[in-house]
């Protein structure tokens, strides 16, 4: 149950090579979008039309980030890039320690901050590290919810990792949504997933 303070995390069983449904097709007229490119953290895809479309800039020693604000505390596309990743650490690690830490899977500065409610780790995928021609690449999945005043709001979260020798990558999306914990996944697709197609479907990785 979302906002009860407790996310809960599942491992999904499936193929290894395949993709889950929201990275299958770049299907940009699901949600009008703008193309987006960063030469210095070395992606591509495209933002939502009526998003601001100037990046956040934080950073540390370790790694860059650029942050993108939609209307809405929901609305929001995170990419973080390490460029001396280590090719034999877990990179799970890289989600995992800000939930334990934070109780989110990245750092976003929200007040109050969101909860996180179902949580679904989908795996290393071979498809997306095919499609994503890097070593190996991994995708989650799920539920917050944010509050705005007096209103509550249900967001879902897509997350894609991904390492290409030494270049790591952590990309998260983030909108509102009516789908609820436990409502049809065909409903999920057609409300929420064609909308992540739309934004990471293009992804690419330099």
């Amino acid at each position: 149950m979302v906002g009860d303070g407790a996310a809960e995390k599942l491992v999904r069983p499936r193929s290894p090579d395949e993709l889950p449904r929201w990275l299958e097709d770049d299907d940009q007229a699901a949600w009008p979008t703008e193309p987006l490119e960063s030469a210095t953290l070395r992606y591509s895809l495209r933002l939502p039309a009526h998003w601001l479309a100037e990046a956040e800039v934080r950073g540390t020693s370790r790694e860059v980030e650029h942050l993108y604000h939609g209307k809405s505390d929901s609305e929001w596309l995170y990419i973080s890039f390490m460029d001396k990743a280590e090719d034999t650490s877990d990179m799970t690690l890289w989600v995992d320690t800000f939930i334990r830490m934070c109780g989110f899977p990245v750092l976003i500065k929200i007040s109050p901050p969101p909860k996180l409610g179902r949580w679904t780790y989908l795996g290393k995928i071979a498809g997306l590290k095919k499609k994503l021609d890097v070593d190996e690449a991994h995708a989650y999945t799920g539920l917050a919810e944010y509050v705005e005043g007096e209103s509550r709001l249900l967001g879902r979260i897509y997350i894609v990792m991904a390492r290409r020798k030494r270049f790591a990558w952590k990309l998260a999306l983030s909108f509102g949504t009516a789908c609820f914990d436990g409502v049809p996944e065909d409903m999920v697709f057609s409300q929420d997933h064609v909308r992540a197609i739309a934004i990471l479907g293009a992804l690419q990785l330099g």
